[in-house]
């Protein structure tokens, strides 16, 4: 049995395109620290005053557009009609699955197995 596609609203073209520069530019600064003779401008700042370089951009990038995106998020489930604690329920999971994610991804070669089952 065939269904209707489900129509889904319309993505705005910039946010989508600044989430991918911003996922692009992390990848790319995370692996520089460890290739040799690296250009400065691709270091993170040193201690200097009023310096900045392209890997201390990413982060307010990634800043920026979470908080852009998080308001248009929760307009959208709003005018599907979704209720407000299905809408709470689904950003715990997701906030639980990063953190679970996160601590895994930042200690799997620290963690003891004795002490973490």
């Amino acid at each position: 049995m065939l269904q209707a596609p489900v129509h889904s609203p319309p993505r705005l073209l910039a946010v989508d395109l600044h989430r991918g520069a911003v996922i692009a530019a992390m990848i790319f600064v995370n692996y520089l620290g460890a290739l040799p003779r690296i250009p400065a401008l691709l270091l993170h700042a040193d201690e200097r005053p009023d310096t900045f370089t392209l890997p201390d951009l990413v982060f307010p990038g990634f800043l920026l557009i979470v908080g852009l995106a998080i308001p248009l998020s929760l307009e959208q489930a709003r005018q599907r009609g979704v209720p407000g604690w299905r809408t709470l329920l689904h950003i715990a999971e997701r906030t639980l699955g990063l953190l679970v994610a996160g601590v895994a991804l930042e200690f799997h070669q620290t963690l003891v197995p004795e002490h973490t089952g």
